[in-house]
């Protein structure tokens, strides 16, 4: 226990450090240096560490983001907020395999990564009556099936999409831009404390962090990065909502988009995606229960099969997950045998030249 202490101390102190960012951190703790061993580097120990700039090396080793280290760690024990490493177990395998996913993720509350399919429902704070109804509809079709309603517990879509979620038994997944141990807006107080006995709030931001203007913009990335599915129900062509639609569409996610009166601004964002076939049509529970293979999962059964002598391990095992458990989504094969969804697609184009499994529309997958 003390080791992982250590450790999440040293990689906290350095994601402190001004321009050590996201990528730079997955880079130098990749290679034969742990958090605590770049800590204790000497001078040219650091200077032959690659592509840092030399300000940033004379950082390292600072008691002060030490300090600042042991001080949150002393918070998130009070408040009950855990911190899961890119490299933890517990960090979502659905956001790991996102470039430029957070080295540190700190979460509160009882999340579960791995027995649900993720959807996050976005749009504008200044809702419709029509949305919210929407909203509502959509949730409550997805009742008693094991899905989590994301979203950002920010005014309009994003609180409603919680409060449905929680109205309906699903657990939900408030990604905010500011540290744990606060929420933002204040008026959402109650809703955040309902969120983390149905679920759980989720941040990169340690509690030193204050809610500004350009937080929100990045947490959209985690938001989408979460998510086998993110939901655009009321947009402008500008805002939040289109942020993580665009997250979305990098990671290569499905991206769904509610249609609405043709002269309607608040619906335009969601007109393009769907014009330029961005996104996919979405008017009732069924087209995304039908994307999920819930509606199909009932009266299907999976297929038995043996393994042919000539593939590969890295084929077999995956022909042989497919044959135990049905039709499913490449990120969820990569989240359940816990290997990185770019690792696994050039394996299932082998499988696949060799009439194995099956592709469908949305990265689905099933042995032939």
């Amino acid at each position: 226990m003390k080791e992982n202490t250590d450790n999440l101390l040293y990689t906290l102190a350095l994601s402190y450090i001004p321009g050590l960012g996201n990528s730079t951190l997955r880079k130098i703790l990749s290679s034969e240096h742990t958090a605590q061993n770049l800590w204790q580097l000497s001078t040219k120990e650091k200077n032959s560490l690659p592509d840092i700039n030399s300000k940033i090396l004379d950082k390292i080793g600072s008691e002060k983001y030490l300090e600042l280290a042991n001080s949150e760690i002393e918070i998130m024990k009070s408040r009950d907020i855990s911190a899961h490493c890119i490299t933890d177990a517990s960090y979502p395998a659905l956001l790991r395999n996102c470039k430029d996913a957070p080295y540190i993720l700190f979460t509160r509350g009882s999340i579960d990564w791995v027995q649900k399919k993720q959807v996050a429902i976005v749009g504008t704070r200044k809702m419709s009556l029509r949305s919210k109804e929407f909203i509502h509809e959509l949730v409550e079709g997805c009742k008693n099936l094991p899905i989590s309603i994301n979203s950002g517990l920010a005014f309009g879509v994003d609180a409603e999409a919680h409060r449905a979620a929680l109205d309906n038994g699903l657990q939900t997944v408030a990604v905010v831009a500011h540290g744990l141990d606060k929420i933002f807006p204040k008026t959402n107080l109650p809703l955040g404390r309902e969120i983390l006995q149905q679920g759980g709030l989720i941040s990169e931001f340690s509690t030193f962090h204050a809610p500004e203007r350009e937080n929100f913009k990045r947490r959209n990335r985690i938001i989408a990065g979460i998510s086998h599915a993110t939901i655009v129900v009321e947009s402008d062509y500008k805002g939040g909502a289109m942020s993580t639609a665009s997250y979305a569409s990098q990671y290569q996610r499905t991206l769904f988009a509610v249609p609405g009166r043709p002269n309607d601004h608040s619906q335009r964002g969601c007109h393009r995606l769907l014009k330029n076939q961005q996104a996919m049509l979405i008017t009732e529970p069924a087209d995304l229960l039908q994307f999920l293979e819930f509606s199909s999962a009932k009266s299907s059964k999976p297929r038995q099969a043996t393994i042919p002598l000539e593939f590969t391990p890295e084929e077999s095992e995956i022909y042989q997950f497919l044959s135990q458990n049905g039709k499913m989504h490449i990120d969820d094969i990569a989240i359940a045998l816990q290997t990185p969804t770019y690792r696994i697609l050039p394996i299932m184009l082998q499988l696949e030249m060799k009439n194995a499994v099956r592709a469908y529309g949305g990265r689905m997958y099933e042995i032939g």
